[in-house]
């Protein structure tokens, strides 16, 4: 898979002024919702997405792979220039291509991307430096990132927009989500399956790297109660769309490209049948780094107020160790707060 983030050593000087809140660089936010009495703190557990000041390639999903540049860059992949603009930092090629990225872009753009309602919309770096293949950046609060030229160039254009047709979802479930008891499973029904730890998951629908996103999905404790956040995303959409009106319907001409290893897929974030939401499906943390739509910035103000609308919405279930949560995979998002010795099964269905 493409890397959303390149960590190819932190220069001198942005590792001098991280040293002295390194605690701070390591922690990440606290996701919000609901939270039950006694869960651990998500912002002491969540899930890093890299470590920022080593001299190593990350690809999301996979393990570092120490690299090596031997050979000097050509014009088209070596920097020239960077300029720094109220909303945007400019970048120029040696070979005179110019290209701008919204901060917001490149901040989200890294291992720790934020959940949707800590996107910081007007976002300016504290430190903005480069070399002939590579730019560095340091984020508040003393976050430091570095992309890679070859990166920036191949996402310095938007890409074409395909005409997306999601199938008409089916109801598979009575309700949009429900616990049952837990019983045996016949493998060769399932597509897949995934652990999660005791680190914090972000709200975001099952595998939409793939073509034919799974129709349901159900979540088994492994280790005494479980927390999960389930939230009706079609109910929040049906929300945004009476608040937030013109946001509503920018996203829902938007289609999102999701990618994890070698699977590559795009999918509309809304899903329309008669005038209603049919479906819905987002996930931030597999959302991959393409840009697919003319406005950025609105984009991310858009998604902003769809996290805040969704969190509002959000429920907080308990699992227990012979119970099962059952979820309709085209319309629920599901997540989990930080919990100490926590192990959750996941399965996908078509």
């Amino acid at each position: 898979m493409e890397p959303r983030f390149e960590a190819l050593g932190t220069p001198a000087h942005l590792t001098t002024l991280c040293i002295a809140e390194k605690l701070r660089v390591e922690e990440a936010e606290d996701l919000p919702g609901p939270r039950a009495k006694g869960s651990a703190s998500a912002r002491d557990a969540r899930q890093a997405r890299g470590d920022h000041v080593s001299a190593t390639l990350w690809t999301f999903g996979a393990a570092p792979h120490s690299i090596q540049i031997h050979e000097p860059l050509s014009a088209m992949w070596a920097l020239k220039a960077a300029r720094r603009l109220p909303k945007s930092l400019q970048v120029e090629w040696e070979d005179g291509f110019l290209a701008k990225f919204p901060y917001v872009w490149l901040r989200d753009n890294t291992f720790r991307r934020p959940s949707l309602v800590h996107l910081d919309l007007d976002l300016t770096p504290q430190v903005v430096d480069y070399s002939t293949d590579r730019l560095s950046v340091l984020w508040p609060p003393c976050i430091a990132s570095q992309y890679s030229s070859q990166f920036l160039r191949s996402h310095s254009i938007v890409k074409p927009p395909v005409d997306v047709e999601e199938p008409s979802p089916q109801t598979t479930l009575p309700n949009a989500w429900k616990i049952v008891p837990a019983g045996p499973v016949d493998p060769l029904l399932m597509m897949g399956t995934v652990e999660w730890g005791d680190r914090a998951k972000d709200l975001g629908t099952m595998w939409p790297h793939l073509e034919r996103v799974p129709s349901l999905c159900t979540v088994d404790s492994l280790s005494g109660v479980a927390r999960v956040y389930v939230v009706d995303a079609v109910h929040a959409f049906e929300e945004m769309a009476v608040r937030r009106p013109e946001e509503f319907a920018f996203l829902q001409r938007c289609t999102v490209e999701y990618r994890e290893g070698p699977f590559t897929a795009r999918h509309r974030i809304v899903t329309m049948n008669e005038g209603r939401v049919a479906a819905a499906l987002f996930n931030n943390e597999s959302r991959s780094a393409e840009i697919t739509v003319e406005s950025v910035d609105e984009f991310y103000a858009c998604l902003k107020s769809f996290g805040r609308i969704a969190w509002e919405n959000a429920h907080t279930v308990e699992i227990g160790p012979r119970e099962r949560l059952v979820v309709d995979n085209h319309r629920v998002l599901v997540g989990a707060p930080a919990q100490f010795g926590r192990r959750l099964f996941v399965r996908t269905f078509s």
